[in-house]
């Protein structure tokens, strides 16, 4: 087979979010979680409230994901 057509398999493009999850598992001590509570209303949003069901991913030190983000992408 040759070379050239296992190049065009390869991503040229990824979003944020294909980055978020790697990230997140890489460098758990950047993250703040805090239990809570998830459920979806009828159309599907998530609602987070009050509770102890789930660990959430409130907030992440965003200078370092975005150090993260151009180490591996560019």
């Amino acid at each position: 087979m040759q070379h050239y057509l296992l190049e065009g398999l390869i991503a040229k493009d990824i979003s944020i979010s294909d980055v978020y999850v790697p990230y997140c598992l890489l460098h758990p001590e950047k993250l703040k979680i805090e239990r809570k509570n998830l459920s979806c209303d009828n159309q599907g949003l998530t609602i987070i409230e009050p509770g102890d069901k789930h660990n959430v991913i409130m907030d992440l030190d965003y200078n370092h994901f975005i150090d993260f983000i151009e180490k591996y992408i560019n």
